[in-house]
């Protein structure tokens, strides 16, 4: 709050606990005139994941992350795990060379029913084995980024990307050096370049 009369601000801070909350803030003048806001719906939720966090570990999201001026959302870094995002959403603003989600040198690390929007790179794996993109959205249709794909594979064997929903203003899924591929089910655009782009001799 901001002091008019005294070029002060007024600090204050209370701790909630999980759940949705209804808040007004007021204040009164010194005629003793009471003024408040509209009500405003906030939802506090500890359990969550937080942008940028590095996940070792089976996680299901239980609410959406925005991540406004963040470079990641979300770094898996551990083999044999699974992000089970729950249809909630990992949403960016176009920081270049962002990622939505992230994971690089790992075995079988799923990542299933997420909305991931504003990124560069939407999903990259990297050197990865086994892994499965499964039921996700994915538009990472920025404007002010470098690359924006959907998804990029590189140096990468046997990943599977099924009923996937992806709409970029570039390329849809990048394919580099990565090889045993397996697409089935998927609705890809790539609105300015190319729905599926195989480069440094893949085979799918």
């Amino acid at each position: 709050l901001y002091a008019n009369t005294s070029a002060q601000y007024l600090n204050t801070s209370i701790t909630l606990a999980d759940g949705t909350h209804d808040i007004t803030f007021y204040s009164q003048d010194r005629a003793s005139n009471i003024g408040s806001t509209t009500v405003y719906n906030v939802t506090t939720d500890t359990t969550n994941v937080v942008c940028g966090e590095t996940l070792t570990s089976d996680t299901t999201m239980t609410g959406d992350l925005y991540c406004y001026g963040a470079s990641n959302g979300l770094i898996l870094n551990a083999n044999n795990i699974v992000l089970d995002c729950a249809g909630h959403r990992i949403w960016g603003d176009g920081v270049v060379s962002s990622y939505g989600v992230f994971t690089a040198s790992e075995t079988n690390v799923p990542v299933k029913n997420c909305n991931i929007k504003g990124w560069d790179f939407g999903v990259r794996y990297d050197a990865n084995t086994d892994s499965t993109l499964y039921n996700n959205t994915i538009n990472a249709n920025i404007t002010g980024g470098s690359y924006n794909w959907g998804l990029y594979l590189s140096d990468s064997t046997g990943v599977n990307i099924t009923e996937n929903t992806m709409d970029t203003l570039d390329v849809g899924v990048y394919n580099y050096r990565s090889n045993s591929s397996h697409f089935e089910s998927n609705n890809i655009t790539g609105r300015g370049d190319h729905a599926l782009y195989l480069y440094g001799n893949p085979y799918v």
